[in-house]
């Protein structure tokens, strides 16, 4: 795992991108990620065969109220990517101390990804949240074996600039040629 001074030089060596990135932001081995002004308020019954269903919202100044029973999906401010180490995103301990939940099963990110994640979002509790705010953490790791795939060739998100709905209804298309 790399400590927040590795960070620091692998971002100033170019193995590591965080776009904008911030000293600041910087915790013992890890860095904070934040959230952008967009958001994707899932509707409907989800269906793996079909495309998700959602609105987007804008968080404004003031704050959005999420609700329990609602799916939401988020990004991160950050442009990351790395094609040297493996990561992970987590929740940071202060949302969790507020049940808020901004990773549920997607925290994997493989090396070779490069874009702003998609925060799978939801609350135990009615709870305001704001654009810009530490939502959560990445953190890097070295890998072993040699690096003979990235995730930017294989992949179905790389690049993402907003919430990415699942594309899981796209393997269920047969090709009928």
């Amino acid at each position: 795992m790399l400590t927040g001074s590795e960070i620091i030089k692998e971002v100033e060596s170019g193995n590591i991108t965080i776009i904008p990135f911030d000293e600041k932001a910087i915790n013992p081995n890890s860095i904070n990620l934040t959230l952008s002004k967009t958001l994707f308020v899932l509707e409907g019954e989800l269906d793996m065969r079909l495309p998700c269903r959602y609105r987007e919202v804008t968080i404004p100044p003031e704050g959005y109220r999420l609700v329990p029973g609602e799916a939401y999906l988020g990004s991160t401010v950050e442009y990351i990517g790395t094609d040297k180490f493996g990561s992970t995103y987590c929740g940071r301990s202060s949302t969790g101390r507020l049940f808020i939940k901004s990773q549920i099963d997607a925290g994997h990110v493989d090396v070779g990804f490069h874009g702003h994640l998609t925060l799978e979002i939801e609350v135990t509790r009615p709870c305001r949240i704001y654009a810009g705010v530490h939502i959560g953490q990445w953190i890097l790791y070295e890998l072993t074996g040699d690096i003979d795939m990235l995730y930017s060739s294989v992949g179905n998100y790389t690049g993402q600039t907003i919430p990415v709905p699942s594309k899981m209804w796209k393997s269920f298309l047969v090709d009928k040629e």
